[in-house]
């Protein structure tokens, strides 16, 4: 169900600044690498470190849905898709 995105492809999904800092919030918020080290990080720096722990399981204009890569068989077991 889930596709497999590297960070290149979730650089070419980010529209938006808010996005980008949303990201870099994240990636404060796992807490794997300093903050002063975050703040110098370029975009694919970023996306690169979040995708080492998330998976992307859907992207939109405006949102990206993203799922712990160790909790994504309970996410599949529990989600459903409608598509066109």
């Amino acid at each position: 169900m889930a596709t497999s995105y590297d960070a290149r492809d979730l650089e070419k999904n980010i529209n938006y600044t808010g996005q980008e800092q949303a990201a870099r919030k994240l990636l404060v918020k796992m807490n794997t690498i300093p903050i002063e080290q975050i703040a110098v990080m370029t975009n694919l720096e970023v996306y690169q470190a979040i995708l080492k722990k998330y998976i992307i399981v859907m992207t939109d204009d405006e949102n990206i849905l993203l799922v712990e890569k160790d909790k994504i068989q309970d996410f599949n077991k529990i989600a459903v898709f409608l598509r066109r």
